[in-house]
C-alpha cells in the first residue's frame, strides 16, 4: 500500500506510529501494553501493530525520560521477543 510522502513525514514526525503502519497495511494489534522490568527499570512495550507473526512494539522512555542504552535496548527487545512468537 503507498502513502504519500508528506503524509508519511507527518506521521512519523508526530510518532503516530500506529497510524503510519495502519495506513501502510499493517494489522492493529490485538494485545496489550506489558510491563518489561530490566534490572531496576520498568519498561512499558506498547504494541503498534503486527503483520505475519512481526509485532511492532513502542517501548517507554527510562525512568530519566531518555532513551535507554543500547545494553538495556539488547535486554529489552530478548523480552520482547518473549511476547510475540
Amino acid at each position: 500500500m503507498m502513502i504519500e510522502p508528506p503524509r508519511f513525514q507527518t506521521l512519523l514526525n508526530g510518532f503516530q506510529f500506529d497510524q503510519l503502519f495502519n495506513e501502510i497495511g499493517w494489522d492493529r494489534p490485538s494485545t496489550h501494553p506489558q510491563p518489561v522490568k530490566i534490572e531496576t527499570e520498568t519498561f512499558t512495550l506498547s504494541p503498534v501493530a503486527h503483520k505475519r507473526g512481526v509485532v511492532i512494539f513502542h517501548c517507554s522512555p527510562d525512568s530519566a525520560g531518555g532513551i535507554p542504552t543500547r545494553t538495556m535496548q539488547l535486554k529489552i527487545e530478548k523480552e520482547a521477543a518473549k511476547l510475540a512468537h
